[in-house]
């Protein structure tokens, strides 16, 4: 592919991989993408999770264009601490801070989005967190077939 380099260079600066979900947001909406990787060397592919088919659609051409260069698209990518580097969570009436230590109940926080590097950014996601944790089934079924 024409220009890969400049394609590889961006994917390592958003720590982004082929076949793996990102978000993007986009005036003020979030959506999720993710690139992969062409089988005839042509341009990527990228695709567009639908909530409304519960699965990933191929996104319009211009989707890699902007991505890479539209000012407006712009990348989130999830904190995830250091060993032994300090976090905030919230657990649905307190803002903690904590140690990373690679347990359990750390990656259970940055699995479930309850990471933030500062009390301030936990305490403007707690609503969100509540929605999480206000959820009446699981966030995945472990009885579905495989």
């Amino acid at each position: 592919m024409k220009n890969e380099d400049l394609l590889n260079d961006f994917m390592k600066e958003n720590n982004l991989s082929y076949d793996e979900p990102f978000f993007v947001s986009i005036d003020n909406k979030t959506k999720r993408y993710k690139i992969v990787k062409s089988t005839n060397n042509y341009v990527p592919e990228v695709y567009v999770f639908s909530s409304l088919f519960n699965d990933w659609t191929l996104a319009v051409e211009e989707a890699l264009t902007n991505i890479l260069f539209n000012n407006n698209f712009k990348i989130i990518s999830a904190w995830k601490p250091k060993l032994n580097e300090e976090y905030y969570y919230f657990d649905g009436k307190n803002i903690y801070c904590s140690r990373w230590n690679n347990y359990f109940t750390d990656i259970a926080s940055f699995l479930t989005g309850n990471c933030f590097k500062s009390v301030e950014e936990a305490e403007a996601n707690k609503e969100k967190i509540m929605k999480i944790f206000n959820q009446n089934q699981p966030l995945i079924n472990l009885y579905e077939a495989e």
